[in-house]
């Protein structure tokens, strides 16, 4: 991912790196170099601005161009490892826990955030209902439970794009290319928060 973000202008400076196996983040001194597992890693990229790549990838600014100033990620992050995660809820939508994850039938303690799960290749998913504003039903895609276990974050801070609910990254090439360095097709999600 490290590969991608930078092959798109959007890495200003060397990366934090946190373990997360507890639940709680602890800070991985050396950055990425230090990085041989990637079993329940946070890595939060610094404020990016000044590239024109921004415009490209979310499309037209929410607000006009001369009131706005350079576009900007306010932060990056990217989350990858095999814990459980309920995506945060929020004014368009809330994720509610219906019953926790098990591992050989016994139900999984949350780690102290309450929203991630240990979870290894046989642990069976939680159970969630995600509930959904009446005026967002195309917010979320079809059958998303709320739990993941891998995503890239972009917080555009203030700068909001003109995307409409629902609507995917207009800069489908990027998509691409995350979801090469994924392996794997990817959901979109947008949301203020």
């Amino acid at each position: 991912m490290d590969k991608v973000l930078r092959q798109w202008g959007l890495v200003a400076g060397e990366p934090l790196v946190y373990d997360l196996d507890s639940g709680e983040e602890r800070k991985r001194e050396g950055g990425l170099a230090t990085l041989t597992s990637v079993r329940n890693v946070r890595i939060d990229y610094p404020f990016v601005t000044g590239t024109s790549q921004l415009a490209e990838l979310m499309g037209p600014s929410y607000f006009p161009e001369n009131q706005i100033g350079e576009r900007y990620f306010q932060r990056i992050r990217f989350v990858v490892g095999c814990d459980f995660r309920l995506f945060p809820s929020n004014e368009t939508y809330y994720v509610q826990l219906i019953a926790p994850p098990t591992q050989n039938g016994i139900a999984v303690l949350p780690h102290p955030d309450r929203l991630s799960f240990p979870a290894n290749a046989s642990t069976q998913a939680p159970v969630t209902k995600v509930q959904i504003d009446e005026y967002c039903q195309d917010a979320l895609p079809e059958g998303f439970t709320g739990i993941w276990r891998t995503a890239l974050e972009l917080d555009c801070g203030k700068g909001l794009p003109r995307l409409e609910i629902g609507q995917s990254l207009p800069c489908r090439p990027f998509v691409a290319d995350i979801e090469e360095a994924l392996g794997t097709n990817v959901v979109e999600i947008g949301y203020i928060y």
